[in-house]
């Protein structure tokens, strides 16, 4: 891992080291970190100091915890250990155990965290986190005083040559302190996401599309079916009233040749929603009984039209089925 390391001093001076960290060890480059060098070439640069108004503190959890469960325990933690509320201080930790239970906890009060980044933004330096010195101290030695912030960091790298430990706060330096490729990075994820948007929102058009034809030609079918539905309704209503009608003449034996061609004048005049459902010859009279769905006002004057009988024509409702029964007398007009 390519790193750079920018200390404070005491006397509010800054130095610097670059190199390359491994798990063999750490190479260092000879001088200090040229400014004229992109820092974006750099994987990180860690910015350090012995830093006033902080509190260090060593904790061990009672299971091994992991993502948010470890932040919200370790924030548990600190809250009891701070004179002042979390918001005003900047704070991480740094795992001190492969077990996950023994971590280091620091925090920074926001304003001696501002002040060292002033140090830095004056030098025109960048960095991607700020680490107090006391964080990288040794467990065995905290107690003693520290010498250099950049020593105490040269002498923690070997022991964790990426920096997996250390969870500094991420959100403590500013935009403008950042190296170049964060903003790169930021610039190339907010193009990814806008042209991902701009795809997902193309695709549900066009998807929007295609429902629109496919519902078109659904709903044509729909008209269409529910027109061969009515028709066929239709021819089916006249072939029982025609069945009907043809089953109660088969079932008379009383004047027949008089009686058909009345039936079937009669059977004529009626609607599709009506059906003669009985009659009964009386000499030259016929009492039909015809059941419709709905009422029809015009239904006397058509039957009145007819040159084979005169009618006369009484109406009811049926309360249980909400059905119109006619009672027909039909009297014959034929020599």
């Amino acid at each position: 891992m390519r790193f750079a390391v920018i200390a404070a001093t005491a006397e509010g001076d800054l130095a610097s080291v670059t190199g390359v960290s491994t798990r063999r060890g750490v190479n260092l480059a000879p001088g200090e970190l040229d400014r004229r060098l992109s820092m974006s070439l750099l994987d990180v640069i860690y910015f350090v100091a012995v830093s006033r108004r902080t509190v260090v503190k060593d904790v061990l959890l009672p299971a091994p915890l992991k993502g948010r469960n470890l932040a919200a325990a370790l924030r548990y933690e600190l809250e009891n250990l701070l004179p002042v509320p979390l918001e005003q201080v900047s704070w991480g930790w740094r795992r001190l155990s492969r077990d996950n239970r023994r971590y280091r906890l620091f925090a920074v009060h926001r304003e001696e965290a501002e002040r060292l980044l002033e140090l830095l933004a004056k030098a025109d330096y960048r960095c991607d986190c700020f680490i107090p010195a006391q964080a990288l101290q040794d467990p065995d030695t905290a107690a003693e005083p520290i010498e250099s912030a950049l020593k105490q960091m040269l002498d923690y790298l070997p022991g964790d040559p990426s920096g997996r430990n250390l969870h500094p706060d991420p959100a403590l330096v500013p935009r403008d302190l950042q190296p170049l490729r964060h903003r790169k990075w930021r610039m190339a994820h907010h193009s990814l996401l806008i042209a991902g948007w701009l795809v997902a929102l193309g695709l549900i058009l066009i998807r929007w599309d295609h429902s629109q034809d496919e519902y078109r030609v659904y709903r044509d079918r729909l008209h269409y079916l529910q027109g061969q539905l009515a028709a066929a309704r239709q021819t089916q209503g006249s072939l029982l009233r025609s069945q009907a009608t043809y089953r109660k003449i088969s079932e008379t034996r009383l004047g027949a040749a008089s009686v058909l061609p009345i039936l079937a004048d009669l059977n004529a005049r009626l609607p599709d929603f009506m059906y003669l459902a009985s009659y009964a010859q009386n000499g030259d009279t016929i009492e039909a009984t015809v059941i419709s769905s709905r009422d029809d006002a015009d239904l006397a004057r058509n039957l009145s039209e007819s040159k084979l009988y005169r009618s006369d024509l009484r109406k009811s409702v049926q309360p249980d089925n909400q059905e119109t029964v006619f009672t027909l007398d039909l009297r014959s007009l034929l020599p």
